[in-house]
């Protein structure tokens, strides 16, 4: 009997610990926490945009353009600048 109580146990910290495992991988590493996503907005790329004409929208005329570039390529996971009609792409909520 102990010995099936012993494998049970062995089981249940196997099982919660997967679970656990599941947990961390479905909401991050838990780096940064305590600092939230800023909230964002879709943008639908229409025709004649780039990524620099669309980042120069979202910031005011003082600001530095090349910095919102950047992070329309993080945000959205992008390794280049190409962008394509009607693709969506998150923006820093206005």
């Amino acid at each position: 009997m102990s010995n099936r109580i012993a494998g049970l146990t062995v089981r249940l910290a196997i099982l919660l610990a997967a679970a656990g495992a599941v947990l961390f991988l479905l909401l991050g590493s838990g780096a940064g926490a305590g600092t939230a996503l800023p909230p964002t907005d879709i943008h639908v790329v229409r025709s004649g945009e780039t990524l620099w004409s669309i980042a120069e929208s979202l910031v005011p005329p003082s600001e530095d353009t090349r910095q919102m570039v950047q992070n329309l390529k993080r945000l959205n996971k992008l390794e280049g600048g190409l962008i394509a009609v009607g693709q969506q792409l998150m923006v820093p909520a206005s």
